[in-house]
């Protein structure tokens, strides 16, 4: 169909935007990968002799081009080598796993490996797998597993395959990916900082959360200072909520909410969001109206006046808390906690779930992604120059003087 439609003769490779890979340009080998929604679709011509065009064909737009077909990174899996090649890690890593080996070869004695050096480890065999195959399978992170132990003897009694399942736990994805547009994801440890130090500062900073009255002063300095650390925690580590809770109690407030989210954004977190609500409300109110259901802001708001009942199994949300006919405040809630109670307004309570997502690198839910992606990428502008179609779409209609 494609041929007829743009005239092309010889061999091709049709790419579509995949939206569960950020919209990342993936080879199609199957109509039914193809996401339900109105699609792009790039079609790469083998033939030398072929042109450029643009057309519409059912509402897909297609690109033909003679330019060469993209690199492995950018395409659908290739299966990994039977023989997998460790790669080279860096001289602290090799020197410690020598030593291990020298150790294990003696006597049969095993080190212990630090999370540091796991990290690093993950780090270095997401690189090597993520040039043949974006989207590895546990098969394959098997046969990672097994050319480590071979590698490394003696990581075969402390289970060399704990390591590569904690890379299958990130998706099959390089780690250290921002999810959200983030500009300050991942920051190295500052210079002339240790982590001990930052550990240090980081415990002084809880026990002043302690004292009765806080001076928020100090706080927001040793927030700022103890910035990479905790983005180590949250991103490599996957610390859970709740022990990220007791270890930082106050990035859990209002006021570090919103200074996290401009560490990791450079945006005004309620500053973005209001002013989006301002430019784009009427035209929600009057597309809304228009076509009921468009968005999930039913999944993401629930009214009650027995808040301890209504969050049991609640992920994420907001709760409208009411007595009588009267609303008297909205709560955050994130896995079944209420982290935020009683604010005084619902854009006020979306600011500050927005703000938890970013600061603990939540993963929107997949009934609510759209709502979310709307929020950030429309509403509050954050990374707002790469959308899903739905949403490109939507906006457009919001630009649109008719609906």
């Amino acid at each position: 169909m494609l041929k007829n439609k743009l005239g092309l003769e010889g061999d091709m490779v049709v790419q579509f935007q995949d939206p569960e890979f950020d919209n990342e340009l993936c080879n199609l080998s199957s109509m039914s990968e193809l996401p339900k929604d109105k699609v792009t679709l790039k079609v790469y011509s083998k033939n030398p002799e072929s042109y450029h065009t643009d057309s519409t064909l059912h509402s897909a737009s297609l690109t033909a081009s003679s330019e060469d077909i993209p690199s492995p990174t950018t395409s659908h899996p290739c299966q990994l080598p039977q023989a997998f090649n460790i790669p080279t890690f860096s001289f602290d890593v090799e020197l410690k796993l020598k030593r291990g080996n020298e150790a294990f070869l003696k006597g049969g004695t095993l080190l212990d490996i630090s999370k540091d050096t796991i990290s690093d480890i993950l780090d270095k065999l997401a690189e090597a797998v993520y040039v043949r195959n974006p989207y590895p399978t546990f098969e394959e992170y098997d046969l990672v597993a097994q050319a480590l132990n071979i590698s490394y003897e003696w990581l075969d009694a402390q289970n060399s395959r704990s390591i590569c399942a904690r890379q299958v736990h990130q998706g099959g994805k390089k780690p250290k990916r921002d999810r959200k547009s983030e500009v300050n994801f991942l920051p190295d440890i500052p210079e002339g900082k240790t982590r001990q130090f930052l550990e240090e500062e980081r415990t002084g900073m809880v026990n002043k959360m302690k004292k009765r009255k806080i001076d928020w002063q100090p706080i927001q300095e040793m927030m700022t200072s103890t910035f990479s650390l905790r983005r180590k925690e949250i991103v490599e580590e996957e610390t859970p909520v709740a022990d990220i809770k007791a270890r930082w109690p106050a990035l859990f407030s209002e006021r570090q909410i919103e200074a996290e989210f401009a560490r990791l954004t450079s945006v005004d977190l309620r500053g973005s969001l209001f002013a989006g609500l301002d430019k784009y409300l009427l035209r929600f109110l009057e597309i809304y109206k228009a076509r009921s259901g468009l968005v999930e802001l039913s999944n993401l708001l629930k009214a009650t006046d027995a808040e301890e009942d209504m969050t049991k199994g609640m992920a994420v949300g907001i709760l409208m808390v009411a007595e009588v006919d009267d609303v008297v405040g909205f709560s955050v809630v994130l896995e079944e906690e209420i982290i935020f109670p009683c604010l005084s307004d619902f854009p006020t309570a979306v600011a500050m779930l927005m703000g938890l997502l970013f600061a603990l690198n939540i993963n929107y839910l997949r009934g609510l992604k759209y709502t979310f992606e709307v929020i950030q990428k429309v509403l509050m502008d954050v990374g707002g120059g790469q959308c899903s179609a739905l949403v490109h779409g939507l906006r457009n209609r919001l630009l649109r003087k008719n609906i």
